[in-house]
C-alpha cells in the first residue's frame, strides 16, 4: 500500500472539493476548511460560529484511481449536535453509502474497494455537522486528480443550508449543486442569522451563482427588520462586489411546525422582507413553504424544524426545477 501522510494531502490542492485552505497540525492530522482562514479567525471566538465554522459541510476528496483498496484514516474527536458523523464515499458518480462511527472517535478508517479492472473516479464527503481532521490516505494504485467543474455554487444560511440532520453529500445545497453540474464552496453556520460577517472574503472562482438562505433564526431572535434589511443589503453587496454579476437566489424561511405566529415580527414578516431584498438586487426568489409543504407529513422534517433526509430531497428538487426554469427563461 501507498501511503500518503497528512503533510502530503494538505500539499494536494487539486484533490480537495468545497474548501479554501487547508489546515495543518503539529500532531500529524489536517483539517481542510471552507471558510478562508481571515474569516475563520474572525469566528473563531463566537460561542456557537467558532465550532461550526470548522464544520466539514460540502468538504471532501476527489481523485481518479486504479487502486483495489482504498483507505481514508479521519478523526471525529469532537462531539457534535447537529446529526450524522458518517462520511460519504461514492465511485464513479454513484449513489453515496456512507461509513463511519455513530460518535465522536479518535481514529478510524474509511474504506472502499472498487471492483473490475481499470481506473476508477473516487469520491469521499464529509460530514456536514462536524470537524473532520484527515490522518492519511492509503491505496496500491495510482493517485490522479480530476478536473473540477468548471462552476461553483455558493451556499450561505443556518443549520438547514449547513445540513443539520443530513448525511453527507446528501444535503440540499449538495443536491443543488451536483444537479447544476457544479462545485459547492458552502459558507453556512448553524445558528446563524443574516450578517456580512459570513462574506467578509470570497474566493475569485468561476461562479454560477449563490444561494442565500436565512430568516429563521432571525425570526427566533426577533431581530428588528430594518436591522435584518441592513444586514442583508451588507451581505448580498459583498457577494455581488467579489463575483459581479453573480445571479443571486434568495430562499425565505422553510415552514415551522413548532411555533405560531403570535411573536410580534412571525416568519411572514422576515420572507417579506426577503422578497423586498430580491427585487433591490434583482434576485430569484423561492419562498420556502413552496420549497416544502409537506413539511408536517411523518418523515419530512427530523425535529419540527430541520429537513430529514427526505426533507433535503424534496427540497433540493423543488430548488433545481425552479433553477432549471430560470435558466430557460
Amino acid at each position: 500500500m501507498n501511503l500518503h501522510d497528512a503533510e502530503s494531502l494538505a500539499a494536494r490542492g487539486d484533490l480537495w472539493r468545497g474548501t479554501t485552505w487547508v489546515e495543518r497540525s503539529l500532531e500529524g492530522w489536517i483539517v481542510p476548511h471552507r471558510f478562508p482562514e481571515s474569516t475563520l479567525g474572525a469566528l473563531a471566538s463566537h460561542a456557537f460560529f467558532g465550532s461550526r465554522s470548522r464544520h466539514g459541510a460540502g468538504v471532501g476528496l476527489r481523485f481518479r484511481t486504479d487502486s483495489r483498496e482504498v483507505r481514508l484514516r479521519l478523526s471525529l474527536p469532537l462531539e457534535s449536535p447537529g446529526g450524522s458523523w458518517r462520511t460519504g464515499v461514492r465511485v464513479d458518480g454513484g449513489p453515496w453509502t456512507h461509513q463511519g462511527p455513530a460518535t465522536a472517535a479518535e481514529a478510524f478508517d474509511v474504506v472502499v474497494a472498487p471492483q473490475g479492472a481499470g481506473s476508477r473516479i473516487i469520491e469521499f464527503r464529509f460530514p456536514p455537522y462536524a470537524e473532520t481532521r484527515v490522518v492519511a490516505l492509503e491505496l496500491d494504485g495510482s493517485l490522479e486528480s480530476v478536473p473540477p467543474s468548471p462552476s461553483t455554487q455558493l451556499f450561505f444560511g443556518d443549520s438547514i443550508t449547513q445540513g443539520a440532520r443530513a448525511e453527507a453529500g446528501e444535503t440540499w445545497a449538495e443536491r443543488v449543486a451536483h444537479g447544476c453540474g457544479c462545485e459547492i464552496l458552502n459558507l453556512a453556520v448553524g445558528g446563524s442569522g443574516m450578517d456580512g460577517l459570513f462574506a467578509r472574503e470570497i474566493p475569485a472562482r468561476p461562479y454560477q451563482a449563490a444561494l442565500v438562505a436565512y430568516g429563521t433564526n432571525d425570526c427566533g431572535g426577533q431581530v428588528p427588520l430594518a436591522t435584518f434589511l441592513e444586514r442583508g443589503r451588507e451581505l448580498l453587496s459583498k457577494i455581488r462586489a467579489a463575483a459581479a454579476g453573480i445571479p443571486l437566489v434568495l430562499l425565505t424561511p422553510l415552514p415551522r411546525i413548532d411555533k405560531t405566529d403570535d411573536v410580534p415580527l412571525a416568519l411572514e414578516s422576515y420572507r417579506a422582507a426577503i422578497g423586498r431584498l430580491a427585487e433591490e438586487f434583482g434576485a430569484t426568489l423561492l419562498h420556502g413553504p413552496d420549497l416544502l409543504p409537506e413539511a408536517g407529513e411523518i418523515g419530512v422534517l427530523s425535529d419540527k424544524l430541520h429537513p430529514a433526509p427526505l426533507g433535503h430531497q424534496l427540497m433540493a428538487e423543488r430548488v433545481l426545477d425552479t433553477l432549471v426554469r430560470t435558466a430557460h427563461g
